[in-house]
């Protein structure tokens, strides 16, 4: 129920008070309004801030998942490049203990590498160590290398010019004739 003329006049109110009081009533309802509209304002203001909040929460979300590709697909070519490095020195320690080349790269899909540790310098830490074991696991593949020298080969038997049995009948020495008829007993028949 609002406040009326009618209303003041029942209460005995003179009409002179009556005006102040309306009109002071009128100046709190306007303010009021006014400040209703303020309110309606910021109310309209804070949707819009509140939109573009949850796009910044959405953005700052987004931002922290690309965050967690780029360190995860990081790791991963850093543990590539570790794999490969191992491989490598691996290799390289199967090679210096012995091991034929054809049965290294088998060896090495079958060891786990995991657990070796590169020094400074990019090769097997504890390399004697290693190379203990690669001799006792795989001793069977470590071609034994002989200290022989290189001896030219022996120069092929110079073959002697056949000879008839004219030619063997002429030679005087009687056992080098006899030598002769052995090499060639097919010119005799034997």
């Amino acid at each position: 129920m609002g406040l009326t003329r009618k209303m003041l006049k029942a209460m005995g109110i003179e009409e002179e008070k009556i005006d102040q009081i309306v009109e002071a009533h009128t100046e709190t309802v306007e303010a009021l309004k006014q400040q209703c509209e303020e309110f309606k304002q910021k109310a309209a203001d804070f949707d819009g801030v509140q939109k573009e909040l949850d796009k910044l929460k959405a953005a700052d979300q987004s931002g922290k998942e690309w965050k967690e590709k780029f360190e995860k697909l990081q790791a991963d070519v850093e543990s590539r490049d570790r794999q490969a490095a191992v491989t490598k020195a691996y290799k390289k320690l199967l090679q210096d203990s012995g091991v034929d080349e054809r049965a290294i790269d088998i060896i090495v899909k079958g060891t786990d590498l995991s657990s070796f540790k590169l020094d400074k310098e990019g090769e097997i830490a504890d390399a004697e160590t290693v190379k203990g074991k690669i001799k006792a696991d795989y001793g069977a593949f470590i071609t034994q290398s002989n200290t022989v020298k290189d001896v030219p080969p022996t120069p092929p038997a110079q073959q002697k010019t056949k000879m008839s049995r004219e030619d063997i009948m002429a030679i005087k020495d009687t056992s080098e004739r006899q030598k002769a008829i052995a090499e060639n007993s097919e010119l005799f028949g034997f």
